[in-house]
């Protein structure tokens, strides 16, 4: 096999040493469902829609039984394994890049066995789970940092073209509307643009989790160790080192002001910030194009290539491979049993923007 680059080299290496490992844990799509079932109880997110956790469930099978109400239902409805067949497939693909292992979809349908047009919708998916989880206050970079990867189509490219000339067309038209504006091309910055300058760290730009300032001590504490990853009750009491009582009374108040949401099993989330309510915090800096320049290599060797339209949902994979204290091992599964199910055609409604989110965690990598 020719390899595009090292990076490539590398992650097949992976691939090929870890997925025998993974088939002997998970040999078929029966053991994987066996495997979300026993996840799912642990998390708590197995009753029945009368509020009973007590249920009875023969082996192999996607519904239990209420002892209480004798009602039968699906314990993967709601979530994103529902109607899902492939469990292997699904697990494998979340196994390997917990592992810190990137699979393209054509090298998934090789290993799991299956469609070609299976795997792509996995990958697809699984992209767009972890954009949802994108911090909001992240801050931006010109889209077109990435153009020299921007080798594939979508429905939104122009005939007879590049498929990069969507994003040239889209900042042409931004510069004829304002000609007071830099060119989006332009990737200079001056320095006070820079993640460590103070009057960038005092601004009211969004970057960053500190609590805001009105809120009390005990309110404070518990907001800094709440993300937009699920957390458990007990997991904030262990960080705090607060009581129980003290964290519960947090969380009611922090609820009650909308700053966070209460998932089922008593996981906790940030809420998120309407769209219109973020500001646009564009950052260019020499850090931030290394960083760039490495991002778009690993896209390249692995997928050789993306187009304009999914662009963001690739950079949310990064995201992922590189924050591992957001996303430590098993927050993947866990996002997956806790998510509804997400639809790919939301993507047909594609807003195009110069921009794309640039989680500022990933600044210290470059640095």
């Amino acid at each position: 096999m020719r390899y595009r680059t090292a990076e490539h080299a590398a992650n097949e290496a992976s691939i090929q040493e870890m997925w025998p490992e993974f088939e002997a844990l998970v040999p078929n799509d029966e053991v994987g469902l066996e495997i979300v079932f026993r996840a799912l109880s642990t998390l708590g997110l197995i009753r029945c829609k009368c509020g009973s956790q007590a249920v009875v469930r023969e082996e192999n099978s996607r519904t239990f039984t209420c002892s209480d109400c004798r009602a039968k239902v699906w314990f993967t409805a709601g979530t994103m394994f529902f109607r899902v067949k492939h469990f292997k497939a699904w697990l494998g693909s979340i196994w390997l890049m917990e592992s810190g292992v990137v699979v393209a979809s054509s090298r998934l349908a090789k290993l799991a066995s299956i469609a070609q047009a299976t795997a792509h919708n996995i990958q697809k998916k699984i992209r767009l789970l972890v954009e949802d989880c994108f911090d909001a206050e992240a801050p931006a970079i010109s889209a077109a940092l990435f153009s020299s990867i921007m080798t594939k189509r979508s429905r939104g490219s122009l005939p007879n073209a590049h498929p990069n000339e969507e994003l040239s067309d889209l900042c042409r038209e931004r510069q004829s509307s304002d000609c007071s504006s830099r060119s989006d091309f332009d990737y200079s910055d001056p320095a006070d643009t820079n993640f460590a300058n103070a009057d960038c760290q005092n601004s009211d730009v969004p970057g960053s989790y500190e609590a805001p300032l009105d809120l009390e001590e005990n309110e404070r504490r518990v907001f800094d160790y709440i993300s937009y990853i699920p957390i458990s009750f007990d997991s904030l009491c262990v960080l705090t080192g607060l009581s129980v009582g003290l964290v519960s009374s947090a969380l009611v108040m922090l609820e009650l002001s909308n700053r966070i949401i209460c998932l089922d099993g008593d996981f906790f989330v940030r809420s998120k910030p309407a769209q219109s309510s973020v500001k646009s915090y564009e950052i260019h800096t020499e850090s931030v194009q290394a960083l760039v320049a490495a991002t778009n290599r690993l896209i390249w060797s692995i997928h050789h290539g993306v187009s304009f339209k999914w662009l963001q949902s690739f950079l949310a994979m990064i995201w992922f491979f590189f924050d591992k204290i957001r996303w430590p091992k098993g927050s993947l599964l866990v996002a997956f049993l806790k998510s509804g199910p997400i639809e790919t055609e939301r993507a047909g409604n594609f807003n195009p923007s110069r921009l794309v989110i640039f989680p500022s965690v990933l600044s210290t990598v470059a640095n």
